[in-house]
């Protein structure tokens, strides 16, 4: 454990004592009472909440919740690692997007806390992901995400497909649309589904700007010299990695791995499973390539090579 960690565990229990009145309540957190990271994504602030999406007074209020249980990023690995936890909770984001660099990011800082900023590589060297594309889409294109379902449903046809009634079982805070939809996005063709949401996007009213959207290099630069942790998330961030062949899994690893650590100038030792999707053969490269800890998305999973989060979809704010 480093100094800077040190010092920020020591600031944020000294604060805890006091809780900001303006956030807004919790109606049930059931939070988890063993060790686990929250697994954050999206944020927001204004009108039109994108579905999943936290305000920074809503962020503020599941980081009060947890209080003295949350320590440092460094700290949480590290005692993970060991065999040394109890019920500490650390943060983490998943995707690199700058919504929580914005607005996510000054809550922490308060709090003398670091994260794990789990990032996809593709846009650091000029790929916009569609997967945020299609995010958009879901959210803006239709006047939500009923609107782009309903559309989505008159493109797709009448299902001649369904998952399994356990299939996401465990992620209460999706509908059933959105466990059809990530099923067959999943499952299809991969050409099939672009060829779909591309018909879906001529139909719409709102074109994704990917700007600005992602981290930048130098983000990425500054996040790591002030303490928090960088790890990677693939590079394409494929749905389903069984779908790919080991050269094409050891590939995106390597890619993600690789582009941060030229960046960082530093060994890249953690990661997060795309969709909480991974192989036997994934991990295999995993522990091979000097790969410490690798994160899953749900809690089912145990430290090191699936270790349990618990996702702030999961969080109930009224």
């Amino acid at each position: 454990m480093n100094v800077r960690s040190a010092g920020r565990t020591k600031f944020w229990r000294k604060k805890s004592a006091t809780c900001n009145d303006d956030h807004p309540p919790l109606r049930e957190m059931n939070l988890p009472t063993t060790a686990h990271a929250i697994l954050a994504h999206y944020f927001y602030q204004g009108e039109a909440r994108p579905q999943g999406s936290l305000t920074p007074d809503e962020w503020e209020a599941g980081l009060d919740a947890y209080g003295p249980r949350l320590i440092p990023a460094h700290e949480w690995i590290d005692r993970a690692l060991a065999g040394k936890s109890k019920d500490e909770v650390m943060v983490s984001f998943d995707d690199g997007l700058r919504e929580a660099l914005t607005f996510a990011l000054p809550a922490l800082d308060k709090r003398g806390l670091t994260a794990c900023w789990n990032i996809y590589t593709g846009p650091l060297v000029g790929v916009p992901n569609n997967l945020e594309r299609w995010r958009w889409l879901r959210n803006f294109g239709f006047g939500g995400v009923e609107g782009f379902y309903t559309a989505w449903h008159e493109v797709e046809g009448p299902y001649n497909w369904r998952p399994s009634q356990d299939y996401l079982a465990d992620r209460l805070y999706l509908t059933k649309d959105d466990k059809h939809f990530r099923y067959w996005r999943n499952t299809i063709v991969p050409t099939e589904y672009e060829k779909t949401m591309l018909e879906l996007e001529a139909r719409s009213s709102s074109r994704f700007d990917s700007s600005q959207h992602w981290l930048s290099f130098f983000d990425i630069h500054d996040l790591y010299a002030d303490g928090h942790v960088i790890g990677f998330h693939t590079h394409s961030h494929p749905t389903n990695m069984a779908r790919l062949s080991i050269e094409q899994q050891a590939l995106e690893y390597a890619t993600s791995k690789g582009i941060l650590e030229l960046c960082l100038e530093r060994p890249v030792t953690v990661m997060a499973h795309p969709c909480d999707s991974w192989t036997e053969d994934g991990i295999k490269w995993l522990q091979a390539n000097g790969v410490r800890l690798a994160w899953g998305g749900t809690m089912a999973g145990e430290a090191p090579w699936h270790t349990p989060r618990w996702s702030t979809g999961n969080w109930r704010l009224s």
